[in-house]
Order: C-alpha cells, then sequence, then structure tokens
C-alpha cells in the first residue's frame, strides 16, 4: 500500500453518515507517505485531519463537495505539496511509535494514582 499511496496525490475515505469512523488506519498510513487526505466528517476523522491544514473533511453525502475538492486540487499541485509536508509532519509528531508510547504511559499513570 505503501507504493500505491506515494503514487497518489491525494486519497479519499468516503463514509456513510450511518457508519462512520473511528480514527482510520487508511487515513494515517496515507499521510505517513505524505499523500493528504479528502475524508467524509466523523470524530475520528477531526482527531487527524485539520481541514485545510493537513486535508480536506467534507460533510457525509456530499457528492459535489468530495469532486470539487478533488478538482480543485488538481489545479493546484502546490496546495497538494503543501498539504503533503503538514500531513506527515502531523502523523510523525502525534502518531509516531514513540508518540503512542508515551500516550499509553501517561493513561497507565493516571489509572494506578
Amino acid at each position: 500500500m505503501e507504493l500505491i499511496f506515494r503514487a497518489a496525490d491525494v486519497s479519499v475515505l468516503s463514509s456513510t453518515s450511518w457508519f462512520g469512523e473511528g480514527i482510520s488506519n487508511s487515513i494515517i498510513e496515507s499521510m505517513a507517505c505524505g499523500t493528504p487526505v479528502i475524508a467524509t466528517d466523523s470524530p475520528g476523522t477531526r482527531e487527524v485531519i485539520t481541514s485545510g491544514e493537513n486535508g480536506h473533511i467534507i460533510e457525509c453525502g456530499d457528492d459535489q463537495g468530495l469532486a470539487g475538492k478533488i478538482i480543485e486540487l488538481h489545479k493546484n499541485p502546490q496546495k497538494i505539496e503543501d498539504l503533503s509536508q503538514n500531513a506527515r509532519k502531523h502523523i510523525e509528531e502525534k502518531f509516531s511509535i514513540n508518540q503512542l508510547i508515551e500516550t499509553f504511559c501517561q493513561i497507565v499513570q493516571r489509572c494506578s494514582d
């Protein structure tokens, strides 16, 4: 999958409003490869994507909004590059193995206090 993510300009994750998403591995994996994501809105998605900064969040069922974002990015390679750099940096800062271990240790410590 890494090769596919790296070859893509953007990734899209479109979920239905009745299903929603937690924190999607496909979003994290895509962003870790430097591929910005356009995804439908859900609490888990909002934990990973800051719309307009490291990807885009659209409303569930907004097919026109999704198509518009894809076209907008296709026409603006510099915006893709900016989102790409921000996406990778965000994942490195918030979802690296070291960060996840540190967060887990903090949770364990709070539970044992």
